[in-house]
């Protein structure tokens, strides 16, 4: 019988991994809404740590892409997959909305514009609710569009290319026609049209996992060695941009990983925890190894 704090953490398989990766993201979101929590104090390379920290949203817009392709192909229909999907994550969005905007007496144009996931398209209603907001209708349209991305990418890998490089190129000329037009910055960031790369980005990595899996822990070493010099460069040096490092960094630990990988093991499976013992999937029968970081990270993610 599987205990209580085993049926919570969720397992990927090969790619287990992953959901220490959404631990971390979301631990940099929070120190950035947190205010830094005092990285600030150290100069140029703790406001590039904290800025990359805010960047964990595309580190889940990458791994959104991966496991949406996951999803996809497992369902016994595009219209089943889009029905689960937007079933998990609507829902609750419409619940808070309805009655934070109920108990704020929040305009009832702004409202419908968050319910129909379009509030960014109005620079006086887009993210103005919650303010934390803009990343569910952001996640709801591309789950709608990744079906023909994936469609288009598994042709062949000229296609997966072409999707990849569209998506790139895409993003960054719309930014600047929308500034030509005169939207706000703010305003395109909020958009699903800005994120486009990170979730082609995803798909891309859940195809070349699929073709070419990590066939040696020191491919999946590298990958995670890579990623680290990537993000290193940028903290320490300013080298690249922080929604461009995040993406990258998050592809190349996707597209290598490997959990026997000692570092995979260290930074995002736990290794005092990965041993399954009496079946529980942790040692000594328990449910979690608390004096664990990274675990205790893992766990936090799934719930």
């Amino acid at each position: 019988m599987k205990s209580a704090g085993a049926a919570l953490v969720r397992r990927y398989g090969d790619t287990d991994f992953v959901t220490g990766m959404r631990a971390y993201a979301a631990l940099g979101v929070v120190l950035t809404h947190a205010g830094g929590a005092g990285l600030l104090a150290f100069g140029a390379v703790g406001e590039r740590l904290v800025v990359l920290g805010a960047m964990g949203v595309h580190v889940f817009f990458v791994l959104s892409g991966f496991s949406v392709c996951h999803s996809l192909a497992n369902s016994a229909s595009t219209g089943q997959y889009a029905v689960k999907r937007l079933f998990r994550l609507l829902p609750p969005y419409y619940a808070v909305i309805i009655g934070y905007s109920l108990y704020r007496g929040v305009e009832p144009g702004n409202v419908l514009a968050h319910l129909a996931m379009v509030d960014w398209l109005w620079p006086q209603y887009g993210n103005t609710i919650l303010s934390i907001e803009w990343t569910i209708p952001v996640e709801a349209w591309w789950y709608l569009a990744i079906p023909l991305m994936f469609a288009f990418a598994t042709k062949g890998p000229l296609h997966a290319a072409v999707m990849l490089l569209a998506a790139f190129l895409s993003a960054y000329a719309l930014q600047v026609a929308s500034g030509h037009m005169g939207v706000a910055p703010g305003q395109y960031f909020h958009s699903p049209f800005a994120h486009a790369f990170p979730f082609a980005l995803g798909v891309c990595a859940y195809l070349i996992r699929g073709h070419f899996p990590p066939s040696s822990n020191a491919i999946a070493s590298a990958g995670i060695i890579c990623a680290a010099v990537l993000l290193g460069a940028h903290v320490l040096y300013g080298i690249g941009e922080p929604p461009l490092v995040a993406t990258l960094a998050t592809g190349m630990i996707i597209i290598s990983g490997r959990g026997e990988a000692m570092p995979v093991r260290l930074i995002l499976l736990n290794p005092l925890g990965r041993k399954p013992i009496n079946g529980s999937g942790f040692p000594d029968g328990g449910d979690c190894d608390s004096s664990s970081f990274s675990g205790a990270l893992r766990w936090a993610a799934t719930i």
